[in-house]
């Protein structure tokens, strides 16, 4: 069970999270609204896992063999991921200098 995900393509064009759970015949996507995505082993093709080694996701993807109705569209590629890198600051960004020039400790 991993909690937290993110699955796309976005489901009604908003971003849902929600909880991907493994059964004994398949796989099932709980969102926190109420959407479920459900789809059987026997139908992965392939299956990826791509951990953050240099990106600021941790993404799981299925290939099928047949497509699944998601919303109104029929999909053969199913993503599932979570964000988990930190936003920071850029120090030479303009926006920021701006903003540090009446900081006198930054100046210094």
């Amino acid at each position: 069970m991993l909690d937290c995900l993110t699955i796309r393509p976005n489901i009604g064009g908003k971003k849902v999270i929600g909880l991907l759970e493994t059964h004994k015949n398949g796989f099932r996507f709980s969102s926190n609204k109420g959407i479920k995505v459900e789809f059987t082993y026997a139908n992965i093709r392939n299956a990826f896992f791509q951990p953050c080694d240099d990106d600021l996701i941790v993404l799981i993807h299925f290939r099928l063999k047949a497509p699944i109705v998601i919303g109104t569209k029929k999909l053969l590629d199913v993503q599932f991921y979570q964000e988990v890198g930190n936003q920071y600051d850029d120090l030479n960004d303009q926006r920021n200098a701006r903003r540090m020039m009446n900081d006198f400790d930054e100046l210094e």
